[in-house]
């Protein structure tokens, strides 16, 4: 969500091929940091994710670039967290734009991100991540 304030600059990076693709990272915390660390969600708002990538796709829009989603997660311990992660899977899938989901691989223990099944039980995220591993109907990477 701070995409333009911060990455103006990037658009004087000039490519001959036209392969430039822009990385953004998106978490649904307070200060959009990943840790998760608040544990009040009385307030909380399931489409904030889609509210966070939103300047990132209209600046990619403004300015004819492609980019995607190089990180983002959410903690298994609240399903609100993974209804936000579908409605802001669906939207990037709307616009073409993939998405890679942060911390996937047996090495990440019971860390509440994580994806890595636990004695070969699937985390909650997978439920949601799944929909979307099938790829998209989409004939380049996005916007669209």
């Amino acid at each position: 969500y701070l995409w333009p304030r911060y990455n103006a600059k990037l658009l004087g990076l000039k490519d001959p091929a036209d392969n430039l693709i822009y990385s953004a990272h998106v978490y649904f915390d307070n200060d959009g940091g990943g840790k998760y660390l608040k544990k009040d969600m009385t307030d909380f708002d399931p489409d904030v994710g889609i509210r966070r990538v939103e300047p990132f796709i209209t600046w990619l829009k403004q300015h004819g670039k492609r980019g995607h989603i190089g990180e983002f997660g959410v903690p298994d311990n609240d399903p609100r967290w993974l209804a936000a992660m579908d409605r802001l899977l669906a939207r990037l899938r709307q616009e073409c734009i993939p998405a890679m989901y942060w911390a996937a691989g047996p090495n990440w223990g019971d860390y509440p991100l994580a994806i890595e099944p636990i004695k070969g039980k699937p985390r909650p995220q997978w439920k949601v991540l799944q929909k979307y591993v099938k790829p998209a109907d989409c004939q380049t990477l996005g916007p669209r």
